[in-house]
């Protein structure tokens, strides 16, 4: 099975916090100046900056408090696929992921 790739995208949700992004993600040579504008379930607008990479969801997240960040994380796994609500704080796992099977599933060890 082919892994899933995961687009992230971060709404800043204040004047402050867009420009802090934009700044920051300008300053990372990974922004080219345009923003998304991609639909929810619920079919509402969101603008939106396109993150490459978890770990720049990451970065900023640390960096909230510190800075008075104020932003929502999406995340969608295909170009055609709505965006969904990142909820940051209560994952553990950014991408969902088969686990590997034990070393013993499936086979049976008789003692002699």
């Amino acid at each position: 099975m082919a892994k899933e790739v995961c687009q992230w995208f971060i709404e800043p949700l204040d004047a402050h916090t867009n420009e802090v992004i934009a700044n920051e993600l300008l300053r990372r040579s990974i922004f080219d100046g345009a923003s998304f504008e991609l639909r929810d379930k619920g079919g509402a607008a969101h603008q939106l900056f396109y993150v490459p990479a978890h770990h720049y969801i990451s970065d900023f997240s640390s960096a909230r408090q510190k800075f008075g960040l104020k932003f929502k994380v999406w995340r969608r796994f295909s170009d055609n696929e709505t965006i969904k609500l990142w909820t940051f704080e209560r994952q553990s796992n950014p991408v969902k992921r088969e686990a590997k099977p034990s070393r013993t599933a499936g086979t049976s060890r008789s003692k002699k």
